[in-house]
């Protein structure tokens, strides 16, 4: 049946140009090796802006290959679908057909490799498996398209903007949503700091606040650790009250509301301590295809292991931020990477870290689209003006301003919360 389809597409566009024109497919969705040469010959006529016939197309071929494609071309012009929508429909047949036979190759690989005792195969095929989606879509665009894909998506961030919501997955910080708009599908954005400033609340802050389901990924501290942390910033619950055991009423009562709160967004923890890229990887993609989470935390960088058994930090992290880079890209969705900045910071004046405090700060410059760095100047300075302020420095961003804002840091409750929006200053 799809070899008659994959003729009679190929036919209809012999009779009508335009429905080549109007159908989206290409030549290796084809599984007749003649429709595939007859497409192509079809498609160079129309990039080269010329009229094209049975009889042209064949001569063509002939001349390119020394065979006679006439009598195939007739027969096919013959059979063939003149309805455009007729056509798009059994075009879609043809590469679902196309999908299944790359995933059958895909999957007969695999099970040669894992027979010959490769330890990777499993893995490999899964990535390769979620990229034939990804493979499916269209990758040529003409100029038009492309100024038209890009006022379709002001329009709509437009409208979420107008309706007080962000482009990408909101962060329950309005600056931060100003300025980013949102984490977007496909970024990997870097959060660094010094110990003891909060990066790891921060992100707990971040993803309760966009109210969808997140993956934490915590190689640091355990699910209980990470749950108690979640429930002082959802319910106000006092962090010492919880690890001392001395709850009042309204701790307790705080507690439980918390505890609604973040079984609504059904976030998912993994807290393995000595976790790989390549377990991380695991983990998200199971994630994203049974749980469908919206966005990724990793927390952080300098504690994940290398699948390579080696222990220099440069080519560590070159094995691990392209990898969560690509992730990003391949699960759509936003990754977060929590990432230690250097000591060195806190035997300067101004202990505010840059971008070149990170660790391997070069790797991370060239693959993340967004990189923020967090200052808290009570950590350095007890008596300072600005105690209960935390600082986001905007050291990168891809797709829009670098510069700083302010939010409001409730130790207590590790809660990081909006402040004033005139505190922001663009450099």
């Amino acid at each position: 049946m799809t070899i008659e389809f994959e003729q009679q597409v190929v036919g209809g566009m012999l009779i009508d140009p335009s429905i080549a024109k109007q159908v989206e497919i290409d030549p290796d969705h084809f599984q007749s090796e003649q429709c595939r040469q007859i497409y192509k010959a079809i498609s160079k006529n129309i990039s080269d802006g010329r009229a094209f016939d049975v009889v042209t197309i064949s001569d063509q071929l002939q001349n390119d290959t020394g065979d006679n494609y006439l009598p195939v071309c007739a027969e096919m012009a013959r059979t063939g679908t003149v309805s455009v929508e007729v056509s798009k429909e059994k075009a879609r047949v043809i590469k679902e057909s196309a999908m299944k036979r790359r995933a059958m190759h895909i999957l007969d690989s695999a099970m040669s490799d894992i027979n010959s005792g490769d330890r990777d195969a499993v893995d490999r095929a899964i990535s390769q498996l979620m990229a034939l989606d990804n493979t499916e879509s269209k990758h040529e665009y003409t100029m038009r398209e492309a100024a038209l894909a890009a006022v379709n998506n002001v329009e709509k961030a437009y409208e979420r903007a107008k309706d007080g919501g962000s482009v990408g997955v909101p962060t329950g910080i309005a600056d931060l949503d100003r300025i980013m708009g949102g984490f977007h599908p496909g970024d990997l954005i870097v959060v660094g700091a010094r110990p003891s400033v909060g990066k790891t609340a921060f992100a707990l802050n971040v993803a309760i606040g966009s109210q969808q389901k997140w993956g934490i990924v915590s190689t640091e501290q355990g699910h209980d650790q990470i749950g108690q942390r979640c429930i002082a910033i959802s319910g106000g619950v006092s962090m010492h009250n919880m690890r001392s055991g001395r709850m009042g009423d309204d701790d307790f009562a705080g507690m439980m509301r918390a505890v609604h709160i973040l079984e609504e967004t059904d976030s998912m923890i993994n807290d393995k301590p000595a976790t790989t890229v390549q377990d991380i990887v695991r983990q998200a993609r199971k994630w994203k295809h049974q749980n469908n989470i919206k966005a990724l935390v990793i927390d952080y960088a300098q504690r994940i292991r290398s699948t390579n058994q080696h222990d220099n930090p440069r080519l560590l992290m070159l094995e691990v931020v392209p990898a969560l880079k690509t992730l990003a890209l391949e699960l759509k969705i936003p990754v977060v990477l929590l990432a230690q900045a250097k000591r060195e910071v806190d035997s300067r004046p101004d202990k505010r870290p840059g971008l070149a405090d990170l660790a391997e700060a070069a790797i991370f410059e060239q693959e993340a689209d967004q990189i923020i760095t967090l200052y808290r100047d009570e950590v350095y300075n007890p008596d300072t003006e600005y105690k209960g302020v935390m600082e986001l420095i905007y050291v990168k961003n891809r797709h829009g301003p670098t510069g700083l804002t302010r939010a409001a840091w409730r130790g207590e409750f590790l809660q990081v919360k909006d402040i004033a929006p005139d505190f922001y200053t663009q450099q």
